[in-house]
């Protein structure tokens, strides 16, 4: 019956390559695993962009995406994060920033976060904007409630001004979201192709 060895016995080099690899294998099987389920998932991905864009665009809108928030803006966010890292594993197998830079210019620009950059924008702005009032607010706020219901006020504040400013620039808003998912719709269908032609090429390649 095989004993087990000691920790404190000095173990001597490994001598096959799988034991040589050790846990670094199983990350590199993990990353190799979470690689192919980022292409598997990408076409799925492609249909939920293509929805979103049918039903509301800058040009019509056909369903106002803005009764589903927040659920639709969970569902951009879920879209970017695999085609962030699509673009991580891209990374990983050029390793040359020039190169990276050329090659894949267009996918860095479809996980660029524009929408969620002017939201932020909108955000310091209603903070701006409501600067003074919010203060008096909670000048008045504080000798007639509790401090926790003042902050209560200075945030419902904030978010009615913020609410404000995106609904006027409700047209700008729409561009830009329009404009992301427009971008990872191309830069999905040139991976879905991209994928499809290296499965071919490994197809032909084990006949």
């Amino acid at each position: 019956m095989p004993t087990r060895t000691p920790s404190f016995v000095k173990k001597r080099p490994a001598k096959s390559h799988e034991d040589k690899l050790g846990v670094h294998e199983h990350q590199f099987t993990f990353f190799r695993w979470f690689e192919w389920f980022t292409d598997l998932i990408i076409p799925y991905l492609l249909v939920a962009l293509g929805i979103e864009l049918i039903l509301e665009n800058p040009f019509w809108t056909l369903y106002s995406l803005e009764y589903l928030e927040p659920f639709i803006t969970y569902l951009d966010y879920f879209i970017a994060f695999f085609f962030i890292v699509d673009l991580s594993f891209k990374w990983v197998h050029v390793r040359n920033v020039v190169k990276f830079v050329k090659l894949y210019w267009l996918d860095i620009l479809a996980v660029l976060p524009f929408y969620t950059a002017f939201r932020v924008y909108a955000r310091f702005a209603a903070i701006a904007a409501a600067g003074e009032e919010v203060a008096e607010a909670q000048k008045i706020a504080h000798e007639i409630v509790l401090a926790r219901e003042a902050e209560l006020l200075k945030e419902a504040e904030l978010l009615a001004r913020e609410e404000k400013i995106l609904k006027d620039a409700r047209p700008l808003a729409r561009i830009l979201r329009s404009m992301e998912r427009g971008l990872r719709m191309i830069v999905g269908r040139n991976e879905v192709s991209a994928t499809g032609m290296r499965h071919a090429i490994l197809k032909h390649e084990n006949k």
